[in-house]
């Protein structure tokens, strides 16, 4: 076997318990190179490599990225062995690969979500950008950090990594398809594509995706600039199955995103909703690619910013009945309304600039009090007579 070169073997299927494999030799050390298979063309799904961490330590993905960057996409694909083998090709699917850039990693079904430490002996894809050769360095090693390896469903070991301002979301059906994608926020990103921090989505075998979209692309993974009050962001959604129950859901969260509200607009059934309040459901029975169904509007915890009050009349609220009519210049996040209780009677996530809202509790000429979220999170407050 040849340090640095990815290796994947089968086990027998006659014996479904775990099987021991015995490797002998003197440990490896020093600079440990790989070549590099590439294809000069604009197929980007032929220039995958299987190389494995040579050593008997963990390494620090992040730093083999810092040495290999000029050749290699900076994004590993890590095995997980979480869905049997299809009856119908005999193959595996891809989305057993767990994902890991610079923003973070994304996870397979109930499997663990990779953090930057690589076990030994682990064998991962990269995608070359050019022919060349990729290095392995002691100075990647890592001290106490060989915990993680990625091989079947029911590894318990989980990495603390430093928390940052991202928020996982999966995707799943009532039958057992998963896909999961990860939103993160750092200050090296922007909104453009950033090499290293925002992943391609690669659906080549996966009968589902669940991605972010930027221009023409779908990620799995996508990094924006510095989280401060709001962030809209637009997601896709595909499937190669038909009739079936689908459920978007909140998988982690992590910093600010902890306390932000994350609400979720369905743009094909006209549909708001907020994850933080529980999942969503909808049925799809026709198979297609849908990159503009979705968008989520992530929206910092009110008292955690500094309030803007907003003195324009922007705002116009008109009423008849128990229908509310809501116009206003800019986009509007979030509008609630208050009895004289103080008791909310409305709670509503219109991001639109007209909407309508039906208040059947008040009684005519009733006072009440609404408070109007803008998009830069400027604050509206009215008072207002029901008609």
């Amino acid at each position: 076997m040849k340090p640095g070169r990815g290796y994947a073997s089968e086990a027998s299927l006659e014996n479904s318990s775990v099987h021991e494999i015995r490797f002998e030799g003197k440990p490896n050390n020093g600079n440990i190179f790989e070549d590099l298979h590439y294809h000069d063309d604009t197929d980007m799904d032929n220039d995958f490599n299987l190389i494995g961490n040579p050593y008997p330590s963990a390494i620090d993905i992040e730093l083999f990225f810092d040495e290999n960057n000029a050749v290699i996409d900076p994004v590993v694909y890590l095995w997980t062995h979480s869905t049997p083998l299809s009856t119908e090709t005999g193959d595996y699917s891809f989305n057993d690969y767990a994902t890991y850039n610079r923003t973070g990693g994304t996870g397979v079904g109930n499997g663990p979500v990779p953090a930057k430490n690589i076990g030994s002996s682990q064998g991962f894809l990269v995608r070359a950008i050019k022919e060349d050769r990729i290095v392995f360095k002691n100075s990647m090693r890592l001290k106490d950090s060989n915990d993680l390896f990625f091989k079947r469903l029911n590894d318990k070991t989980k990495r603390n990594s430093p928390e940052k301002d991202r928020i996982w979301l999966n995707l799943t059906t009532n039958k057992g398809g998963f896909n999961q994608l990860l939103i993160g926020f750092v200050n090296e990103a922007s909104t453009d594509y950033d090499r290293g921090y925002d992943a391609l989505k690669n659906q080549s075998a996966n009968k589902i995706g669940f991605y972010t979209t930027l221009n023409e692309n779908k990620l799995a993974i996508q990094a924006l600039s510095a989280f401060s009050s709001s962030q809209k962001v637009n997601l896709g959604f595909d499937t190669r199955i038909d009739n079936r129950t689908y459920t978007i859901s909140i998988a982690n969260t992590e910093g600010k995103l902890k306390r932000a509200e994350i609400i979720l607009f369905d743009h094909y059934l006209g549909v708001s909703h907020n994850l933080k309040e529980g999942d969503y459901s909808f049925v799809q029975n026709e198979k297609g690619v849908f990159p503009d169904r979705f968008s989520l509007s992530l929206i910092a915890n009110i008292e955690e910013v500094t309030e803007q009050v907003n003195e324009k009349e922007e705002v116009v609220i008109s009423n008849r009945g128990n229908r509310f009519t809501v116009r206003s210049e800019s986009k509007l996040h979030r509008f609630r309304m208050y009895d004289l209780l103080g008791r909310m009677l409305l709670n509503y996530y219109p991001d639109d600039i007209y909407f309508e809202v039906n208040n059947r509790e008040s009684k005519k000429g009733e006072v009440l009090y609404v408070e109007i979220i803008h998009e830069d999170l400027a604050v509206t407050r009215k008072k207002i007579y029901k008609r």
